[in-house]
Formats: structure tokens, C-alpha cells, sequence
């Protein structure tokens, strides 16, 4: 999101190795992204102050988005029927704008674009939404990057599994 926005301009991949070769710089605080991903200690905290504790993983909600809201409804004691409005609608894309100038313009807050949103047919902003999509494209991972960030996260995914009970191997490949 902040390569996508112009926040930063690293690539994941520089960023991973500036964060692994710079461990108390003052670009932690923006720049975190391995931090982020520690979920082990956080998990654990819930698990232990809270009686009951949801967890939701991503891999999931991609295999069965359905399954998954209604895992969701039943732990919060939702009637099933309430969730007919629900749809696996995909909120902030992420990737590196092809056309910069398109994602400025859809994602700015100009007067323009908010009457016409006001005034177009859903299904036309929906289409508009699915060209802007298609602007994205997604970076690659090295895989010089990918082995270090497997070394890096190996311990806590390993200690999540016994919190969570669940395999996170193909988290490891």
C-alpha cells in the first residue's frame, strides 16, 4: 500500500533487506513490514486473556469465503439469515500502479469523480473499479528474499501452530 499510494519508494524486496541489515533505524516505525507478520506473541495474548477467541486465517477465507463468514456469524451468534447481504467483494487492492496518473486521478478526492459517482449506475462503477484493478501489477518476490523471510518467520509460525492447532507448513514454502 505504500509503494501503491507513493508513500515509499522501495521495493519489498529492498525494504526486506534494509530491514534485515538495519535493525534500529528510524524507518522501523514506517517501514515494519517484518514485524507485522510476527503473529505468535499477539495470538497468544488473546488466547490467554480471553475466554473465547475466534481465528481467522487469510488461506482460508480465499478457499471458502462463505464457509468462513458463516464461522464468522456463528462465533458472533448471528442468525445465518442476516447475512444474505454478504459478498466476497475485494476492498483495497494492493500491486504497483501501471498508470500512475489513473490511480492518482481514481483515487483522489475531486469533485468530478464524486458527482459522477453519485449519478452513475452501480454496475458502471463496478466495471470502473474492475479497469482500475487490472492497472495494478502484483511485484515478485525474489527468491533470495522469499528463503530470508522463511528463516525469519520460521520460529513464530512454528510456535502459532501449537497456540492455533493447526498446520502452517505451506507458510514455510
Amino acid at each position: 500500500m505504500n509503494v501503491r499510494d507513493g508513500f515509499e519508494n522501495m521495493t519489498f524486496n529492498d525494504a526486506v533487506k534494509f530491514l534485515m541489515n538495519n535493525k534500529d533505524s528510524d524507518r522501523l516505525e514506517t517501514l515494519n513490514y517484518l514485524e507485522f507478520g510476527l503473529y505468535y506473541k499477539a495470538v497468544l495474548q488473546y488466547k490467554e486473556n480471553f475466554n473465547n477467541v475466534h481465528i481467522l486465517l487469510y488461506d482460508d477465507i480465499i478457499d471458502n469465503f462463505s464457509l468462513e463468514i458463516s464461522k464468522i456469524f456463528k462465533f458472533l451468534d448471528i442468525r445465518i439469515d442476516d447475512k444474505k447481504n454478504i459478498h466476497n467483494i475485494k476492498y483495497n487492492i494492493s500491486g504497483i500502479p501501471r498508470i500512475k496518473f489513473l490511480h492518482n486521478i481514481m483515487n483522489s478526492n475531486f469533485y468530478l469523480k464524486n458527482q459522477l459517482k453519485q449519478y452513475l449506475p452501480k454496475r458502471a462503477i463496478s466495471f470502473i473499479k474492475g479497469l482500475l484493478e487490472m492497472n495494478y501489477k502484483k511485484p515478485k518476490i525474489n527468491s533470495y528474499t522469499k528463503n530470508r523471510l522463511i528463516n525469519y518467520y520460521k520460529n513464530d509460525i512454528k510456535n502459532l501452530e501449537q497456540v492455533i492447532n493447526r498446520d502452517l507448513d505451506l507458510w514455510l514454502k
